[in-house]
């Protein structure tokens, strides 16, 4: 199954249209977020999801210590310190998405799941939304 297919509680497999936001810095992803929401349409924001993931308390902390020691101090994770460190060099860059990709991809997931058991209508079967 897809993250945007589930087997409903009757057993039938459900599924959900799922629609990417994507774009440059400045390019109004966050307005068009904002439109969707004010529709009642649920919004997965994975920039909102990074930055829980890196607050003080975050999942992802742990393995960015381990990964980025200088980036990672006693009040959280320094974006300023990880920003020159990953883009200064390919590998230290790859080596933080292989740490933050897979919990963004969960987060996505779970979130995909319960919005379509909570809050799911059925989906028209033809057209455009």
């Amino acid at each position: 199954m897809s993250p945007a297919t589930f087997r409903s509680a009757d057993g039938r497999l459900r599924s959900m249209i799922v629609i990417g936001l994507t774009g440059g810095i400045a390019m109004g992803k966050s307005t068009a977020a904002g439109f969707y929401r004010r529709a009642r349409i649920p919004v997965f924001d994975a920039d909102a999801v990074v930055r829980r993931l890196q607050s003080p308390h975050g999942r992802a902390i742990p393995a960015l210590r381990s990964a980025f020691p200088t980036a990672v101090g006693p009040h959280g994770l320094d974006r300023n310190i990880l920003r020159h460190l990953v883009f200064a060099d390919r590998t230290q860059l790859r080596r933080l998405e292989a740490i933050m990709h897979p919990l963004v991809r969960e987060a996505a997931r779970v979130s995909a799941f319960w919005t379509f058991r909570c809050c799911s209508k059925p989906a028209p079967s033809s057209g455009w939304i």
